[in-house]
């Protein structure tokens, strides 16, 4: 992700390497601050990408086992980048929590950089992430001059699409900068390769996002790339990616952060608790987390996705009237199967991979119609 850069620290030794700016890179610094923090029992993968890597699969990304994918949308106003709209687009249509990424420009107007992200990513729905600024650079500027526009920067972006957005940045730079106390709500990124764990920058005392390589390799991707990971389980990289200020404890997509901390089911339980039903429940439950319409299913002791379950859904529990059709109704064709299937038939389409239900005559996402499936159709 990082452009060449002069490390700002005495004794720091930098290198040439290449990712998301021009392909260029140097080394990451290291920090005064020594608070190293290792990720937790559960952990998501990743990737981020520009248009250095060309082409992607999101198919075989997905495949791999990359859960999510952070696209760049630009270096600065004046450098877009040629692949957003298809990286956008395609990880979506794989099935992966989405981001995208800005390079800040601390030498360029603060509010047209973040009018130029909004104007590309459009609405964020569920399964998007946050808007992210790249700070990496002082661009020419002193460090209290970007401080100050990345502030502006981070305003425009929480007024246009009501998230706060995620900060990326390594301890050897972000260290060097003054009074930066004012982003220790923001969501981190923390770049810092190779360790074990990764050494934190100066106000944060913990991460949800980790860039853990520049060199990674990964199915669909020619070359290498950035891998990433997600400090915690899928349920709640869901929750974080649907607006939560911050990722849930263990427990459904629709717990509020800032709300009381829900008991934990039984030890060795492959059950989960939700919080939207106040109970324990049991395995392939599927719960209906807001009236936004977000199903997750628990498997085998954690909340997935509706989305990434296809298996039958034990019980239901809709938010409200969900409309679903509960079986017995009209058909549909599949053009994937060549054949009438009966109502609820759950087929994973051939012309994009995702999963469709037949619901009362019409097929619709698997997402929307969490009913158990009359049959399932992997490809």
């Amino acid at each position: 992700m990082r452009r060449l850069r002069i490390v700002p620290l005495v004794g720091a030794v930098a290198w040439i390497g290449a990712c998301g700016g021009t392909p260029t890179r140097e080394s990451l610094g290291s920090s005064n601050q020594s608070l190293a923090v290792c990720p937790g029992s559960a952990t998501v993968l990743g990737v981020d990408v520009s248009e250095y890597q060309g082409t992607v699969d999101w198919t075989s990304v997905r495949s791999s086992g990359r859960t999510f994918a952070i696209a760049r949308v630009s270096d600065g106003t004046g450098n877009p980048d040629s692949r957003f709209a298809t990286n956008w687009s395609g990880i979506k249509a794989a099935g992966m929590v989405r981001g995208a990424y800005q390079f800040f420009r601390a030498s360029e107007d603060p509010t047209t950089q973040a009018n130029l992200v909004v104007s590309a990513i459009g609405v964020l729905g569920d399964g998007d992430l946050s808007p992210i600024a790249d700070v990496e650079v002082l661009d020419g500027e002193s460090g209290a001059t970007l401080v100050a526009r990345l502030a502006t920067w981070v305003s425009v972006i929480k007024s246009a699409t009501g998230r706060a957005p995620i900060l990326y940045s390594d301890p050897g730079f972000w260290d060097a900068l003054p009074g930066t106390g004012e982003f220790v709500d923001n969501v981190l990124w923390v770049a810092d390769w190779g360790p074990p764990c990764p050494t934190l920058p100066t106000p944060w005392s913990a991460w949800d996002l980790w860039q853990t390589s520049d060199t990674g390799t990964v199915a669909g991707i020619t070359g290498a790339v950035d891998l990433d990971e997600f400090n915690g389980s899928l349920a709640a990289l869901t929750a974080l990616a649907s607006g939560a200020a911050a990722a849930p404890g263990p427990s459904d997509a629709g717990v509020d952060p800032g709300g009381p901390t829900p008991a934990p089911p039984p030890p060795a339980s492959t059950g989960c608790y939700s919080t939207t039903l106040a109970g324990n429940v049991a395995a392939n439950t599927c719960v209906e987390t807001d009236a936004a319409g977000d199903w997750v299913q628990c498997d085998s002791g954690t909340w997935a996705d509706r989305w990434n379950d296809p298996t039958a859904c034990a019980a239901t529990y809709p938010w409200g009237n969900g409309g679903h059709s509960s079986g017995g109704g009209a058909g549909c064709y599949s053009t994937t199967l060549g054949a009438e299937e009966p109502d609820n038939a759950c087929v994973q389409s051939a012309a994009d991979h995702v999963w469709y239900q037949c619901d009362n005559g019409a097929w619709v996402d698997r997402w929307t119609d969490p009913t158990a499936c009359n049959g399932t159709f992997p490809l």
